[in-house]
């Protein structure tokens, strides 16, 4: 039997990330991959980064780059119920997937489930943050969950709404602060 492996998160914090955007999908995406990661490039500096300080460099690739984070565009969910999702490669670095085919069968939007996805993974991206909140609730710091419902478009190409900082504050009172 193979020993287990623990896999550590091997970014390097303070640089800025290439993000590889790769599309698997068989199905269409319901919007061409060109422009949408286009707009996803667009939503992380003009929209995310500003609030976040979370930066990144989206290109679109055929394959995993070395030392690059990724986004893969598959067809079907390997989580029963997930339209995407963030995790580890096997390596340690950031991963995002998005299922194309499960996302559209709900009747939910691709562009949607890759801004989410790629807001969460890129405020947490070894998955291992949390805050507290009342009565000693923890919550992960998953950005966009609180507000998947809301979306707005940049060029054409509809966006997840994402949280701010405040919402995770558990001091704030309602309307003291911006939370999305």
């Amino acid at each position: 039997m193979k020993p287990h492996r623990i896999v550590m998160a091997a970014f390097d914090h303070g640089q800025i990330p290439t993000i590889a955007c790769i599309n698997n999908a068989t199905v269409p995406l319901g919007v061409n991959f060109k422009a949408l990661v286009a707009a996803l490039q667009k939503f992380v500096d003009s929209s995310f980064a500003p609030v976040w300080g979370t930066p990144a460099k989206l290109v679109r690739s055929d394959k995993f780059i070395a030392g690059a984070w990724a986004i893969v565009f598959l067809d079907n969910a390997d989580v029963q119920d997930a339209l995407g999702y963030h995790d580890l490669t096997p390596d340690g670095l950031p991963l995002s997937k998005v299922f194309v085919q499960t996302t559209l069968q709900v009747g939910q939007k691709v562009s949607v489930t890759a801004s989410h996805e790629l807001a969460e993974m890129l405020v947490d991206p070894a998955i291992n943050l949390c805050a507290t909140g009342p009565k000693g609730l923890i919550y992960a710091y998953e950005t966009a969950d609180a507000v998947e419902e809301e979306e707005f478009a940049i060029d054409g190409v509809a966006m997840s709404d994402f949280v701010y900082p405040a919402w995770f504050e558990g001091f704030r009172r309602a309307g003291s602060a911006q939370f999305d």
